[in-house]
Formats: structure tokens, sequence, C-alpha cells
């Protein structure tokens, strides 16, 4: 099986980890980048591709996500496959909605997911 990079942009901290998708081997890396000044060439090095996660339950991280996203748009290739995905921490209030989320993947020309509860810890 090969390997396959798949970059997860936003305001999670999580380790590496490898899952079989579609029966290969992806390696899954987790960039935490707070803003865009964060976005380089290096963040997506490898990358087969790549998520955009941001908070739902907070408007600065979707205006952090979106401005990485617009950053690296400038220095990725164009067929880099990419997917948005909303975060609902559990005990958060919802600030951005599934709709703001939908409409943002649209204009990128992405797949979006359907925002999940995530538990903080």
């Amino acid at each position: 099986m090969a390997a396959h990079n798949l970059i997860c942009l936003g305001d999670l901290k999580q380790n590496p980890s490898e899952k079989e998708i579609d029966k290969e081997l992806c390696t899954i890396l987790v960039r935490e980048i707070a803003g865009p000044d964060e976005a380089t060439d290096e963040s997506i090095d490898g990358a087969g591709g790549i998520v955009y996660i941001y908070n739902a339950g907070s408007k600065l991280s979707f205006c952090h996500i979106t401005a990485i996203h617009d950053k690296l748009q400038k220095i990725k290739s164009a067929s880099t496959p990419s997917l948005l995905v909303g975060i609902v921490l559990v005990g958060t209030e919802q600030e951005v909605f599934f709709k703001d989320g939908d409409e943002l993947a649209r204009k990128w020309g992405c797949n979006f997911s359907v925002e999940t509860d995530a538990t903080v810890g």
C-alpha cells in the first residue's frame, strides 16, 4: 500500500496517526495554525489532501481558517483535494452555523462535513 499524507489545519491539537482509507494507508498529520501568518508552503508540504478545521463556537476561528485557505490557495496545487470541517465543542455556544460552513465550502469548491460534537480534553 502507498502512503498518502492528509494535512489537517486549524484549531485542534492531535498527534499524527495512520488510517486505512479505501484500502490505502493514509498518514494524518494535524498542524495547528493560529492564523494566516503561520500558513506557509512548509505547513502543507507533501499533502495529498487538506482538511480545514474551524471551531463553530468562534467566529474568529472561522475567519482564521478562511484567511489560511486564501493564503494557501496562492501556493498549493489547485488539484490538491480539500475538505472544510466545522467542529462544535460540547458546552460551547455556536457562533458559526451549518449554512455558513456550507456556503464557504461551495465558494471554495470543496466538500463540507456535517458539524460534529467533540469533547474538550
